[in-house]
């Protein structure tokens, strides 16, 4: 999995994305720095060596213009990202609960398309045997309609949150089978974070 970019360092990127799609060309380190209103070329430097470090571009030193864009694991990148929220923290029949702090995680944008998501962080190894592990990044979209067979993420009338596979929906209940107990619970269509579509991790 690629390495996490820091917010300048994802603009910078972004940049000599969008310049070479339009240029044909990368721009120089001045131009980068004039976009950005750097007045050291130093500063320009150090966040293109970041960014080489983590396997988002590789550099020619004996060109001007010697910047190439490329995927950390599969040849070239010219994708969209976006910033997602960690909404909340998830440890299975307990309340969902606010992060302590404010992030945000960056996922390509074609994961995702034009769907409402959040990222919901999982606690705990009580998911282990269905693939979800502590520190895990849940994608959901928020509030859509479940189908049978989709994951769901929800709150019981109880208030504790539940992650499981939907067996069957009405208008006003979404059953579901906990990941945790294997029980068959129902959830409260309102109550309803949303479904999950994908999962994020990364490893030391």
């Amino acid at each position: 999995m690629a390495a996490t970019l820091y917010k300048r360092q994802r603009e910078i990127l972004n940049f000599i994305k969008k310049f070479v799609a339009k240029n044909q060309a990368a721009p120089t380190l001045q131009e980068i720095a004039d976009n950005f209103g750097l007045s050291s070329l130093a500063t320009v430097h150090a966040h293109l060596q970041r960014l080489e470090e983590k396997g988002y571009i590789i550099r020619d030193y004996h060109g001007e213009r010697g910047i190439e864009v490329v995927d950390p694991s599969s040849g070239p990148l010219f994708r969209d990202i976006v910033e997602l929220p960690v909404s909340w923290d998830f440890i299975p029949e307990q309340p969902l609960s606010q992060p302590a702090a404010v992030e945000y995680k960056v996922i390509p944008v074609d994961w995702i398309g034009n769907k409402d998501c959040v990222c919901i962080r999982v606690h705990g190894w009580d998911l282990k045997e269905c693939l979800y592990a502590d520190g895990d990044i849940l994608l959901v979209e928020q509030k859509r309609k479940p189908s049978v067979k989709a994951i769901v993420l929800g709150r019981a009338v109880d208030g504790g949150a539940h992650l499981g596979e939907v067996v069957s929906v009405t208008i006003q209940t979404c059953e579901i089978r906990s990941f945790k107990s294997n029980a068959r619970i129902a959830l409260p269509v309102d109550q309803l974070v949303g479904s999950v579509i994908g999962q994020y991790r990364l490893y030391a």
